[in-house]
C-alpha cells in the first residue's frame, strides 16, 4: 500500500486506514475485546490507530512503538470516580496479557470534572466520546475507531484523514495552542526540522517533512497522552 495521493478521496483514505487496522493484530485483538464489553459510546483511539498508520508509511511493523491502547467511553448517567473505577476494573480483567496492562479505559463524561484544575485550561463538558477527539493537540492524533457488532470498523476523524495517512504536517488546533512548545522540543530532539506557518483552519501549525526519524517515534505517545487522551493523567 502505497501513500495516497494529495486527490486521494475520503472514502479511499477510510479504506486504507481500515486495511492498516486489521493488519495489525494486538489492535484487532484490543478492538475485538472491547465491542464484547457493551460500554456505551466506546472508542479506541489515539497512538493505538494513528501509530501504525506512521509504522505503514515508514516501513517498520505495524505494532511497533504503541506503548498502550487508549479506550475511551461516555456515560453520562454516573460520572462520579468510583462509577468508573468500576468500569476500569472490569475492562482489565477481560483481558490478557500484555493488553491488559496496556489498556487504559476513561469515562469521557467526566473528563471536565478535573482537566482545568490539573493543566490549568478550561475543558467544557463533552456530548460523546468522537467530540474529545476535536480537542486534541494535534489533527493527526485525532483518530478514532470501533469494532461494530457486524464486524465494520468505524473509523472517526474530525479532521481530514489526508493529516494522518500522509504523516506530513501535525497542525495545532486553535484550543491546544500551549501544547505547541511540547512539539517543537519533540521535533528539535529527535533533529527533525519544523517550522511555523499559518493554517487556515486552525490559525496555527508546524508542517514536518514526510519521513520521521526513528527518534522520533518514542515522543509520539507521550505528547498524545498528555496532550490528547487526558483522562489517564488524572491524579
Amino acid at each position: 500500500m502505497s501513500m495516497p495521493g494529495v486527490g486521494t478521496s475520503e472514502s479511499e483514505l477510510r479504506e486504507r486506514l481500515t486495511a492498516i487496522v486489521r493488519a495489525t493484530p494486538p489492535l484487532m485483538r484490543m478492538l475485538s475485546v472491547a465491542r464484547h464489553l457493551n460500554l456505551l459510546d466506546w472508542l479506541v483511539f489515539s497512538g493505538a490507530v494513528y501509530q501504525p498508520v506512521l509504522n505503514h508509511l515508514t516501513g517498520r511493523p505495524l505494532d511497533y512503538g504503541i506503548k498502550d491502547y487508549d479506550l475511551g467511553y461516555f456515560d453520562d448517567s454516573d460520572i462520579s470516580y468510583e462509577a468508573e473505577d468500576t468500569v476500569i476494573r472490569r475492562v482489565k480483567v477481560a483481558f490478557d496479557d500484555p493488553l491488559r496492562s496496556m489498556v487504559e479505559v476513561r469515562n469521557q463524561a467526566r473528563e471536565h470534572l478535573w482537566f482545568e484544575a490539573k493543566f490549568s485550561e478550561p475543558y467544557g463538558p463533552l456530548s460523546c466520546t468522537a467530540e474529545a477527539l476535536e480537542r486534541f493537540a494535534s489533527a493527526t492524533f485525532a483518530v478514532g475507531v470501533r469494532f461494530e457488532t457486524d464486524d465494520r470498523l468505524q473509523i472517526e476523524a474530525p479532521s481530514v484523514l489526508p493529516i494522518c495517512l500522509h504523516c506530513a504536517c501535525v497542525p495545532i488546533l486553535a484550543a491546544r495552542r500551549s501544547a505547541l512548545p511540547g512539539l517543537l522540543r519533540m521535533c528539535d530532539a529527535a533533529g527533525l526540522k519544523s517550522s511555523l506557518r499559518t493554517n487556515h483552519r486552525s490559525g496555527l501549525g508546524m508542517a514536518l517533512s514526510k519521513s520521521p526519524p526513528a527518534a522520533l517515534y518514542g515522543c509520539w505517545g507521550d505528547i498524545s497522552t498528555r496532550d490528547g487522551f487526558r483522562g489517564k493523567a488524572e491524579p
